[in-house]
């Protein structure tokens, strides 16, 4: 319960805290004013700490010999709006925030402004984005000044612009642009690309605020001739004929380096010792053609509506030149929904390397499909493949170094990007048959159904009306039946030991009953004598079969299979396991084993 003395400390502290909160409002700060041509002046401050006192505010613009001008925020501490006609232009205002409460009112600092030193014009509107005159690396941007500003008013421009996809912005130096001007050439660009474009303004004295970005717009610069040659390869089947046919493959160039739209490619072939020439046009991106047992040149550009590109040349060498060394290592591997491409350089004087691919479905090794092949340069020894691969089809990779004298010999291995199960299993032949032996044969099965490198086959068999099983298998069961099998034959030598004909221990006894003396016959007792000796050895032999069965069980059975390990994991070797095994029957010589056992 309070006493009288309770309630005063309680009234004194809370005089003491309103004293505390009490006095005029803080002074508002950071007083600034955003003008929009012909509509109206926004102005907003800082009005501080909020001290739980109703605090009024009010902004006041004072021009000499007009009336002061007031306004007084709308749900809001901190800005207001005037709206225009109640604005004057190229004047200088006096303009200051009040604040005022019960216990006082305080002024922000005064801000001597003209109106249109404040003000953010409306944005720009682009006209057109046209390419540069004669310049195929620029573009002409041209835009119209906002409408609402006056006719004596002087603007800077900022230009920016970005390849199209490309996130980055490029802005132009402010300075290269004229107050008067109504367009800007952007220079230094790439050629036949597309480019998006925005464009600001502000007053030219850099008083005031930058309008909004305009909307964007799009141009493409035009045409240049291009600057990358063709890739170009090409496959000869035959090298060492005096009628070669081959089949001569280009690239078309990247995008970025075409410049243009490619309109076709000039081929020019070139017999070194006579210097005959064959020129070819074609729009394709292969042309096959018979030469000679001469060494040629090949070389091919492309063209567009401007001019060529530079030349890609290839040497093709003479049949009967001797051959370029190959790389010395080549090796294949899945590598992140890829194949990742190793090879190991054999000389330091390889200008580059072409690496190959194609699907291959027999044994053969031939492509039974497109060639696929790219560039890299000598500086590299990988390379990884993800364009024309699919699953769970063989490839065969060549690597080919080039030399200044032409192709060096190429170094081939077999992958897949990704392995499976056979589609299919091999089909089987009893080629003979004995009584304890049998020789199969078999199909191997087709490279295109083989989905991945088969290592092994494993032969499974059954006798008639038995299920079927393969050679793990009956080994487990026998290894199960072991133990069974030696506690049986424990048990059957202790019965028979415990059921050996007794010895009789015959005595006469006479019968008083029936006593007659030719009547009377000895009564036998029959007495258990168990031999001791006969128990160990008995004993010692049950130990010895269990131990030779126990031995015979660790011992690894012959498996019923053979190894098929695909001639392609092993280097340039060729081959598989052939088609017929002569198999004397492993499994068939355990069975009947079993059955002798058993």
């Amino acid at each position: 319960m309070w006493h009288l003395r309770d309630y005063v400390k309680w009234l004194t502290c809370l005089q003491f805290s309103i004293c505390l909160t009490s006095g005029p409002p803080e002074k508002p700060s950071n007083l600034s004013c955003i003008t929009y041509y012909d509509k109206n002046m926004t102005c907003w401050w800082n009005p501080g700490k909020d001290k739980h006192i109703t605090t009024t505010y009010q902004l006041k613009l004072f021009i000499p010999s007009i009336p002061l001008q007031r306004c007084i925020p709308e749900n809001s501490k901190n800005s207001c709006t005037i709206f225009y006609p109640d604005l004057r232009y190229y004047v200088d205002y006096i303009i200051w925030v009040e604040a005022k409460n019960n216990f006082g009112k305080t002024d922000s600092d005064h801000l001597v402004m003209d109106t249109m030193n404040s003000v953010k014009p409306e944005p720009i509107f682009i006209t057109s984005v046209q390419p540069g005159h004669d310049l195929s690396r620029s573009l002409i941007v041209k835009w119209k000044k906002p409408l609402k500003l006056p006719k004596v008013f002087p603007l800077k421009y900022c230009l920016r612009y970005r390849m199209a996809g490309i996130a980055d912005w490029i802005e132009a130096e402010l300075n290269e642009t004229s107050s008067q001007a109504e367009f800007f050439t952007i220079e230094g660009l790439k050629p036949f690309t597309k480019y998006v474009v925005a464009i600001r303004c502000m007053k030219q004295d850099g008083k005031g605020y930058w309008s909004d970005w305009s909307s964007e717009k799009t141009g493409t610069t035009s045409e240049d001739q291009p600057s990358q040659a063709p890739d170009l390869w090409i496959v000869n089947k035959n090298p060492r004929s005096q009628n070669r046919s081959i089949l001569i493959m280009w690239k078309e160039p990247s995008k970025s380096k075409a410049n243009g739209v490619i309109k076709g490619y000039q081929l020019k072939i070139t017999e070194r010792k006579t210097q005959a020439v064959m020129c070819i046009n074609s729009t394709n991106l292969e042309y096959s053609l018979v030469l000679s047992g001469e060494s040629y040149t090949i070389a091919i550009t492309a063209y567009n509506s401007v001019g060529n590109s530079p030349a890609s040349v290839l040497l093709v060498p003479s049949a009967n030149q001797k051959e370029l060394p190959p790389v010395l290592h080549v090796s294949a591997a899945p590598h992140n929904h890829q194949l990742m491409i190793e090879w190991k350089a054999s000389s330091s004087t390889i200008n580059t390397y072409i690496v190959e691919w194609c699907v291959v479905e027999s044994d053969s090794n031939e492509c039974s499909g497109p060639v696929h092949w790219m560039y890299e340069p000598n500086t590299t020894n990988k390379a990884f493949v993800k364009e024309n691969i699919v699953a769970f089809k063989r490839y065969k990779i060549s690597v080919y170094p080039l030399y200044n004298d032409g192709p060096g010999s190429p170094l081939s291995t077999k992958a897949y990007l990704e392995e499976d199960t056979p589609a299919s299993g091999p089909f089987v032949h009893l080629k003979e048959a004995g009584k304890a032996a049998a020789q199969l044969e078999w199909d191997e099965i087709p490279v295109n159904e083989r989905r991945g490198f088969i290592t092994n086959y494993t032969i499974f068999c059954k006798s008639a009306g038995e299920s079927e099983s393969s050679k793990q298998e009956i080994a487990t069961i026998i290894a199960s039946i072991i133990p069974v099998s030696l506690s049986v034959a424990v048990m059957m030598l202790l019965v028979y030991f415990m059921n050996m004909t007794p010895e009789k221990n015959c005595q006469n006894v006479p019968d008083a009953a029936h006593s007659h003396p030719y009547l009377n016959s000895p009564k036998c007792q029959t007495k258990n004598n168990f031999d001791a000796k006969a128990l160990e050895k008995a004993s010692e032999t049950i130990r010895t079969v269990g131990q030779q069965l126990q031995s015979e069980e660790s011992e690894p059975y012959p498996v019923c299979s053979r190894n098929a390990e695909d001639s392609t994991l092993m280097g340039n070797h060729t081959g598989q396991l052939p088609p017929s095994q002569n198999l004397q029957s492993n499994l068939t010589c355990l069975l009947l084993n079993s059955e002798e056992v058993f």
